[in-house]
């Protein structure tokens, strides 16, 4: 079987991962190509895989429809720049795509529209992957509103959403649900001797609740429970970034908090901290989540979306509400070291069992099939 994938972007973080443990794992009948955007990281990664690819430039179709009066006032020259692009991407699409005999199009991420209409051009089923919930976690939409996005989703041949919560955003009526699978074989023990640290993951943007992990070390040091914060990640907003840095020179924390930049050695910086702080408050999914259950790191989430579909409070992890419950979650996690190593374990047999690239795999194969055939 013929898979054409289109990558939103070319970087290599969630998403793009997924995408690459998917492929990773397929077996020999299926014959796949990826579509990326421009140059990055991922097509390194497409190239070690030995996995077709090309560069084909082509736009996101949602885009942020907040921000200040000057950024909206230009949302008409975008939307036009948007619609230029994806049109020339399109008719070179759909001539591959006849050219190669493609058989499926997986759009790897509900902010493209691009693969929706190819596959419409080209007479062949359509797989729309939804990873985010674009307005509650990213603050974007469709250019044309919510509205026609699910009009598209409803004509779609298949649609995977990776959680129940992203599925129930959209159109569950059509969705599988389809968690995401992280990793093949694993060791079986991981002994790391554990630092005063608690470690936030992920881009920094308003909606992952940095802010809340920032207040929560700043109260916790003041209860002379005293633990330093680890931060691995990018800003991608310089108004952002200057917030964050204010909110620390407020508190008098600098020696507290300790941003790390970009890092390709998160495992390292799971298996010797506290726990994980998952502060974003829709989450879709939560890759950092399993990621830091499998290398025995407690997770301390928000009770929410995706996050609460993945932790079982105190059984698999520690829920919160609230900035307080946030803290006295803290607290227990180094006040209670033998609570918090059970909950270790059984959140990493959980994961180990629940969240494998075979189980993935499988899961979608099931949905080629099912889209090509039915």
């Amino acid at each position: 079987m013929k898979i054409l994938y289109l990558a939103h972007v070319s970087t290599v973080l969630g998403a793009n991962r997924s995408l690459l443990n998917l492929i990773s794992g397929l077996n020999g009948e299926y014959e796949c190509t990826v579509i990326v955007p421009h140059e990055g990281p991922i097509v390194n990664e497409l190239s070690l895989l030995e996995v077709k690819h090309r560069v084909i430039p082509f736009k996101q179709s949602s885009v942020h429809m907040r921000g200040s009066w000057i950024a909206i006032l230009l949302i008409p020259v975008r939307v036009c720049r948007i619609a230029l692009v994806n049109l020339v991407a399109l008719i070179r699409l759909v001539i591959y795509v006849k050219k190669n005999k493609i058989q499926v199009i997986h759009s790897n991420s509900g902010a493209i529209t691009l693969g929706y209409f190819v596959a419409k051009f080209a007479g062949i089923p359509h797989i729309w992957h939804l990873r985010e919930f674009q307005d509650l976690d990213y603050n974007i939409e469709h250019w044309l509103g919510k509205q026609f996005l699910y009009k598209l989703l409803k004509k779609s041949s298949y649609i995977i959403a990776i959680s129940k919560s992203v599925a129930e955003h959209f159109y569950p009526a059509k969705c599988a649900v389809v968690y995401n699978g992280l990793y093949g074989e694993l060791p079986f023990s991981i002994e790391v001797e554990k630092k005063l640290n608690f470690l936030f993951c992920g881009a920094l943007i308003p909606t992952k609740g940095l802010a809340d992990a920032i207040e929560a070390i700043y109260k916790l040091n003041s209860h002379e429970v005293y633990a330093d914060l680890i931060i691995a990640g990018e800003f991608h907003d310089k108004d952002f970034e200057t917030e964050i840095n204010q909110l620390v020179d407020k508190y008098m924390i600098r020696s507290k908090v300790h941003f790390l930049g970009f890092t390709n050695d998160v495992s390292s910086h799971m298996q010797q901290s506290l726990a994980l702080l998952m502060c974003s408050k829709n989450e879709g999914f939560g890759r950092v989540t399993v990621e830091a259950m499998i290398n025995r790191c407690a997770v301390i989430g928000f009770d929410n979306a995706g996050t609460k579909e993945l932790i079982k409070d105190k059984e698999t992890g520690f829920l919160y509400s609230s900035v307080e419950e946030l803290v006295n979650a803290m607290k227990l996690v180094i006040e209670q070291p033998e609570e918090r190593k059970k909950i270790e374990e059984q959140a990493y047999s959980y994961a180990r069992n629940e969240f494998s690239v075979r189980n993935y795999v499988s899961q979608v194969q099931e949905i080629y099939k099912f889209a090509t055939n039915g």
